[in-house]
């Protein structure tokens, strides 16, 4: 940090830290234990203290800064080559403002509204009821969208301001297209101090990643949902990716209560209260719409990538670990059967962002999408 400072910084720092010796030989050469002398030369290092926290706080939060910055970068550099072997129709549009990501938010969305109409127009012509109607269904969640990030009128002051819609967005990380062919990253909040998010990229392209699969199976986020919450409930019950997922709800309300619940029964050591809660908390979560099914398994993904999730692993499930990757890098793609195999596409599909290794597989299950059977297929069914 000291190599970070300028030569007039360098040199109050020096001051600084030679005064507060100073202070603190003299209170260490106090004869008398005169408790009035003892506060006098405490206040004087707190003053000296305060002003060297002063001149080096800049700087240590100018350095955490470029940490955090520099991890972002570094991820998204591993997304975007993953994303160029795919050759795959998906870019990333990097934000350096909250600003900047929401006017290119607004303008994506308009550009699709434009290129929907046409091809809406295209389908009347060839009388194409079943393409007119899809289409359709687009344009209205795309509408929707863009007249929520409109500006409204203040009831009290008469004046346009900035809907909650738009605010929300500003604070948010990323989002992807419902195209699925951009995600949009916003530089400023996922490297702040508090947002320290470097997986958006990843998180977005996994968006992509699943769409194909989801489609076809929308009720696979609700029915894993169940599982997941199995892994460690105690564990995951603070953490981000358990705080996260409960935006996601519409139970969130309830939720809350039962998490204040539970804290004060652990508090109070009631176990059989804490347990029954738990199973509650669990029931409401997996109460999720089916549109959200891609969201659980990305925030999942996400959990996983920050250590928040943690795997028993011995040495029957590292060799199959092994045998399954080695699989994948000659193009044998996933099969879901268990909730297992889905921990294990998510944990593969971050070592091969980390390390390139199992595209072949990767490039299958983005154009044909993973097969569900057994355990998950039933879970599914009975949904």
């Amino acid at each position: 940090m000291v190599n970070a400072l300028d030569a007039s910084q360098k040199e109050k720092l020096e001051s600084y830290e030679n005064r507060l010796e100073e202070l603190q030989n003299e209170k260490d050469s106090l004869e008398s234990k005169d408790r009035s002398e003892i506060v006098k030369i405490d206040k004087k290092i707190d003053q000296v203290q305060s002003k060297k926290n002063e001149l080096i706080e800049p700087v240590r939060k100018k350095i955490e800064k470029e940490k955090r910055t520099d991890a972002f970068e570094q991820r998204n550099k591993r997304v975007q080559s993953l994303i160029d072997v795919l050759d795959v129709d998906f870019r990333m549009d990097v934000s350096v403002t909250s600003t900047e990501f929401l006017d290119k938010m607004k303008a994506y969305l308009t550009q699709q509204e434009a290129d929907l109409n046409k091809l809406i127009k295209e389908a009347r012509k060839q009388g194409n009821a079943r393409e007119i109607g899809r289409l359709t269904t687009q344009k209205s969640i795309i509408q929707r969208e863009i007249n929520s990030l409109k500006d409204v009128v203040n009831p009290k002051t008469g004046k346009l301001e900035m809907s909650e819609a738009a605010k929300e967005a500003m604070e948010s990380h990323g989002y992807i297209s419902l195209d699925g062919k951009v995600a949009f990253i916003n530089t400023e909040t996922s490297t702040s101090e508090e947002g320290h998010n470097f997986n958006v990229a990843a998180h977005e392209f996994l968006h992509r990643l699943l769409r194909q699969t989801l489609r076809k199976n929308p009720a696979i986020g609700k029915a894993l949902h169940k599982h997941i919450m199995k892994i460690d409930p105690e564990g995951v019950q603070n953490s981000d990716f358990r705080l996260r997922l409960i935006a996601y709800s519409e139970n969130y309300k309830k939720i809350e209560l039962i998490v204040m619940q539970m804290t004060q029964a652990k508090e109070d050591g009631n176990v059989q209260l804490w347990e029954e809660l738990n199973q509650q908390l669990v029931k409401l979560e997996s109460e999720l719409s089916a549109n959200q099914a891609e969201e659980v398994l990305a925030l999942f993904s996400d959990a996983i990538y920050y250590g928040e999730i943690k795997f028993n692993e011995n040495m029957i499930t590292r060799v199959g670990d092994m045998l399954r990757r080695i699989f994948r890098s000659v193009g044998i793609k996933s099969v879901w059967g268990k909730p297992r195999d889905v921990w294990n596409f998510i944990r593969d599909y971050n070592r091969t962002i980390e390390t390139g290794r199992g595209l072949r597989a990767l490039k299958k299950e983005l154009k044909e999408g993973i097969e569900i059977k057994g355990e998950l297929k039933q879970d599914i069914e009975t949904e």
